[in-house]
């Protein structure tokens, strides 16, 4: 499905050079990069925690839902797709890096004593990298000619490729 995906993004958007590279390079790399995804303790994970799935109550309690992705993996995959998919670029490049250090604090807090704290910034990096497969198999359902799914689209590889660029992820492929 990327690899198709790919076929239209590439005929129908401008994409940048960076884009250009690494998408023809990602279409082969994604069986491993899914099996560097499941190494080391895998935890529940939503499969598409991103703000559209999320409300806060009146009595601002936390609500997620939508839970039609649900699976196994690296307990960075979602807030790896919640940070490169739900936030501005300039938002993303600010918080990042404390957003990563609070999970961990979570983590902690909540009994997890063995915290690697490098082989989840790498797993954490590798699951942003991965990020670049629902941009493009989501283009290949859409009529990228009608503007809200162009513009969709479109947010989704600017702030894949602001992860891309900071997170030196073309070094992961």
């Amino acid at each position: 499905m990327f690899a198709e995906g790919w076929e239209k993004v590439k005929r129908e958007l401008e994409l940048s050079p960076g884009m250009l590279k690494i998408g023809e390079k990602f279409a082969p790399a994604i069986g491993g990069l899914m099996s560097s995804l499941m190494d080391g303790v895998t935890t529940l994970a939503h499969g598409d925690f991103r703000a559209d799935n999320m409300m806060f109550t009146k009595n601002n309690e936390f609500i997620l839902y939508d839970f039609q992705l649900i699976g196994t993996g690296s307990g960075a995959y979602d807030l790896a797709y919640f940070l490169t998919q739900s936030l501005t670029p300039e938002d993303a490049s600010k918080y990042e890096r404390e957003l990563f250090e609070r999970w961990l604090e979570g983590l902690r807090a909540n009994g997890v004593t063995d915290i690697d704290r490098d082989r989840l910034w790498l797993q954490y990096r590798g699951t942003a990298l991965f990020c670049l497969v629902y941009p493009v198999v989501a283009s290949r359902g859409m009529d990228l000619n009608e503007p809200r799914s162009r513009a969709l689209v479109e947010t989704m590889n600017s702030r894949f490729e602001r992860a891309f660029d900071e997170l030196d992820l073309a070094k992961l492929i």
